[in-house]
């Protein structure tokens, strides 16, 4: 039989598409794209630069509290 008929039987197209299917299902589960790697954790010195202290943050209203462990 030639392989071009071979390829075009019903259950050989059946078959192309269970494997697609295992493929893109192998493609997505091994993705390792982590989206929490990416993310902004506030603003960088560029936007320090163009926006001063104001007083307030100077006197320690802009700081968080240490916790209890901390020195």
């Amino acid at each position: 039989m030639p392989a071009t008929l071979l390829s075009s039987t019903p259950l050989r197209r059946r078959l192309n598409a269970i494997m697609a299917s295992w493929q893109r299902l192998i493609e997505i589960a091994g993705d390792r794209y982590r989206p929490e790697l990416h993310y902004m954790r506030g603003p960088g010195p560029r936007w320090h630069a163009k926006h001063p202290l104001r007083p307030c943050a100077l006197a320690g209203g802009g700081q968080r509290s240490r916790r209890a462990g901390d020195a």
